[in-house]
């Protein structure tokens, strides 16, 4: 953005929403990997999508079919349930984690043999699971900043 744009963009800038949920609150250090899980999640979600139309994947092969595996799986099943595992919120992350990786995967299993149309058609349920994902980051958010 040039930098005579600047002013105008931030007179007109609206933050997400998601955004000022957590803008007062005193996150510790060790909760930080937690707000970056929300990254990690969208990244992969990406480079599954970008793959599906044509793109290179840029995920390696456990990344792709291992939720444990990927940026997002290691922080889920290593800091992620040491931190929070004892709270409810964090125990529905799995399931919804476990199926975004199911539909990559068969995304691009179908994309390989060049099944385009079959695997564009799955990627409204993939993008449906990621927003199930990120809804259940945030409660979990929630539920961290209430023990705050």
């Amino acid at each position: 953005m040039p930098a005579a744009a600047v002013p105008s963009w931030l007179e007109q800038f609206k933050p997400d929403p998601s955004w000022q949920r957590g803008a007062k609150v005193r996150w510790d250090l060790e909760d930080f990997p937690l707000l970056m899980a929300q990254a990690d999640h969208v990244q992969w979600v990406k480079r599954v999508m970008m793959a599906a139309s044509g793109g290179s994947l840029k995920l390696s092969d456990g990344e792709l079919k291992s939720h444990h595996h990927c940026r997002f799986g290691h922080w889920c099943y290593g800091r992620g349930k040491e931190c929070y595992g004892h709270l409810t919120r964090y125990a529905d992350l799995e399931r919804s984690h476990v199926m975004v990786h199911d539909v990559g995967v068969e995304i691009i299993r179908l994309h390989k043999p060049g099944d385009i149309r079959a695997a564009m058609g799955l990627c409204p349920k993939l993008m449906e699971l990621k927003g199930e994902v990120l809804e259940k980051l945030a409660d979990l958010q929630n539920a961290v900043i209430k023990t705050l």
